[in-house]
């Protein structure tokens, strides 16, 4: 894989999500929305989704946004079914993409998305800049959101490949500064050619810390690089990480 990948997703399915699609459309990006269902009415309406659904992909994040891992067995199965059934009921076409509620999952949950017709489940575990070896378990490589400091060896663990320590050294306040890092990040991949980019906005959350223009400044380096390319969720999955495990089973 010779790419630089850029996969931005969010969750919840909310209002601001609105805005949020706004701002990536200004900057020619596609995004992955995974919605709970049971905002639908509230938070978004049907004319909503389907404004979505036109230019990027929509994914499911459930009916109530359960915990899954604390949920019986029947309930899970109900929120991850339910949820696909309502999403494409309203977008007519299938919905392929899924993301765990808290990004908690285990062996039990991913065989009930698998069981429901998802090609794929995306967590919250961050700091991943290379090819996922597990389509029911894609991360992410950051939170747009300030970086919790008991995160940072495994930040630099996972991200010295690509960036200098000296960034670290010089710049002690980056991981409570999300969007220098995902920016220094991103260039970083770029530097290699040969990465992936994924990062996890909350929408309302931006809305709250009045963080708008970070998010645009984050939107604006994503797509200045001419050797990127933008899949949604599906597509990564689709395109290349079948093609890996294709030549791995080969």
């Amino acid at each position: 894989m010779n790419n630089v990948l850029v996969l931005i997703s969010f969750d919840d399915g909310v209002r601001e999500d609105l805005r949020s699609a706004m701002l990536l459309e200004k900057y020619g990006l596609k995004g992955n929305f995974f919605i709970i269902t049971s905002n639908i009415g509230r938070e978004l309406s049907i004319t909503d989704v389907l404004y979505l659904a036109e230019l990027h992909e929509i994914g499911s994040h459930t009916v109530n946004h359960v915990r899954l891992l604390s949920a019986s067995l029947k309930r899970a199965r109900t929120e991850i079914l339910e949820s696909k059934r309502t999403l494409e009921n309203i977008i007519g076409r299938r919905v392929t993409s899924f993301a765990y509620p808290f990004g908690a999952y285990d062996r039990a949950t991913i065989e009930m998305v698998k069981e429901a017709g998802f090609c794929c489940a995306r967590t919250t575990d961050p700091y991943n800049l290379t090819l996922d070896a597990n389509p029911y378990k894609l991360k992410v490589t950051l939170w747009a959101s300030p970086n919790p400091l008991k995160l940072y060896p495994q930040l630099l663990k996972n991200c010295l490949r690509y960036m200098a320590i000296s960034i670290f050294i010089l710049k002690p306040w980056i991981t409570k500064r999300w969007n220098e890092l995902a920016k220094d990040l991103y260039k970083s991949i770029c530097r290699t050619s040969k990465g992936v980019f994924h990062i996890l906005v909350h929408s309302r959350e931006i809305k709250k810390r009045s963080e708008w223009r970070m998010l645009e400044e984050v939107f604006n380096i994503l797509s200045s690089y001419a050797g990127s390319e933008n899949p949604t969720v599906s597509e990564y999955v689709k395109l290349y990480l079948h093609r890996v495990n294709a030549k791995q089973d080969g």
